[in-house]
């Protein structure tokens, strides 16, 4: 396997495991890594009381890994035009 296979191996368990919300959802973290993304004992609050089923987290973790997998898909396309070009 060639080291950019590797790098897209890696990058793609790094989504899929920042991606994966279920436990985050039913107990909520009173802090983030980002400070900026700390919640508001409202916003605890309010995640504490909602009954989430498998299939809304397994929603929310889709739509969170296409977000994710968006925001690195033009750079790296971008870079991969660059290494093939040099």
């Amino acid at each position: 396997m060639d080291s950019k296979q590797l790098f897209l191996r890696e990058l793609h368990n790094i989504i899929k495991e920042y991606s994966e919300l279920g436990e985050q959802l039913g107990q909520p973290p009173r802090e983030l890594p980002w400070e900026e993304f700390n919640l508001t004992k409202k916003e605890i609050n309010a995640l504490e009381v909602q009954e989430c089923t498998d299939e809304s987290i397994s929603a929310i973790q889709k739509i969170v890994r296409d977000k994710i997998m968006g925001a690195f898909h033009m750079p790296f396309v971008y870079w991969m035009e660059l290494v093939i070009l040099y």
